[in-house]
């Protein structure tokens, strides 16, 4: 796993990737996302991912495709929590 820091204001990743591989710092998500990522496609992965609370939608970026994928499913005062199986 790399170590990875999402600042909102400026909706930027900051990537440290393992292997020596640098940093990377996309443009990805909006001010007041809550960060949320996991293995969505099941693949071993970290996908970065956010909840967006005023809207309640989950934006996925997928390890496997690059593909985005925007979910509804929630609600503004809902708390995001990371469970494994």
């Amino acid at each position: 796993m790399d170590l990875a820091v999402f600042r909102s204001s400026t909706s930027t990743w900051y990537n440290a990737q393992s292997g020596g591989g640098g940093a990377i710092a996309p443009v990805w998500g909006a001010a007041g996302d809550v960060v949320a990522p996991a293995d969505y496609d099941g693949d071993g992965k970290t996908d970065p991912a956010t909840f967006r609370p005023s809207i309640g939608t989950w934006n996925t970026r997928l390890s496997t495709t690059g593909a985005t994928t925007v979910q509804q499913w929630g609600i503004g005062s809902d708390t995001v929590v990371n469970k494994r199986p």
